[in-house]
């Protein structure tokens, strides 16, 4: 009897001390990511999620696709204890961009929820503001604002510019961060329309980009010859679902962005996370 309490005895420590080597073994992991900032291109199918942490581990999510697929993406580029973000982006109201937001209230705390200014008459709409109103500070985007973390990372909202845009797709709330150099441009579902009025407006902000997630989904109505010479990404991220019934991303767009030499990451072939070291070294994997 003494000698299985001792063995029990000892698998329990042989035990205790495998989950401490693997917990220890993930701080370091996260310590080697230090002084990195990330942004990931989420594969949330048919939708748009894009997960976005700076040296400091601020953390920001920029919609959250269609249902729970996100939390498993989340997962993948979130230490399993970690149960908090500190923003949360909807950029419109469409399902595809915020059915997936709910599980993520569901299961992490939210400090900071950002919407446009438009209202939408359907029950996911409905429940992520509930959500939001119960949960999280609000700040509605109804002309450019600017957020800046606690590590000094700017988030600029540069769309929309006023409250009175009445198509969803153009109310999104469109997204530019300069990160040691590097410009990241977040378009949501914006038009041509919209696309020319920005490189209007922020005509020099966007000229010669490093990473645009193309709007969208890859749309024939969005990425103009124009807009997309004008702003020349680098890397042009299109976030999909294999076999969609809407076509996406559309031959023209895609034809549009290899004329300028961008090259095209397809978010079907699963998470594309890039990172920025703070000497401006830009790396990508997938």
């Amino acid at each position: 009897m003494i000698k299985k309490i001792t063995l029990y005895r000892i698998l329990y420590i042989l035990v205790v001390c495998s989950v401490f080597a693997c917990l220890y073994g993930i701080h370091i992991s996260n310590q080697t990511q230090e002084g990195l900032f990330k942004i990931v291109f989420l594969d949330v199918g048919q939708g748009d999620s894009v997960f976005i942490e700076d040296e400091n581990g601020f953390q920001i999510l920029i919609d959250g696709g269609r249902g729970n697929k996100v939390l498993s993406e989340l997962s993948a580029v979130m230490p399993f204890y970690d149960r908090s973000i500190d923003v949360v982006v909807a950029t419109h109201g469409d399902a595809d961009h915020i059915g997936g937001l709910i599980p993520v209230f569901d299961r992490y705390k939210v400090d900071v929820a950002v919407t446009n200014m438009q209202k939408k008459n359907t029950n996911v709409y409905r429940e992520l503001i509930k959500r939001i109103s119960k949960e999280s500070k609000r700040i509605v985007i109804d002309s450019p604002k600017k957020i800046t973390t606690s590590n000094g990372t700017e988030m600029e909202f540069l769309w929309p510019l006023s409250p009175e845009i009445k198509d969803a797709n153009n109310a999104s709330v469109v997204t530019y961060i300069n990160i040691h150099g590097n410009e990241i441009l977040l378009t949501g579902d914006i038009s041509k329309s919209v696309e020319d009025t920005l490189t209007n407006i922020y005509t020099d902000k966007l000229k010669d980009i490093e990473i645009l997630k193309v709007a969208h989904h890859g749309s024939k109505t969005s990425s103009s010859s124009d807009f997309i010479e004008h702003t020349s990404p680098d890397y042009s991220v299109i976030s999909y679902g294999k076999d969609n019934r809407y076509g996406h991303p559309h031959e023209k767009t895609l034809q549009t962005l290899k004329e300028n030499q961008s090259e095209i990451l397809l978010t079907v072939d699963g998470q594309i996370e890039f990172v920025i070291s703070n000497d401006g070294r830009l790396n990508y994997s997938q």
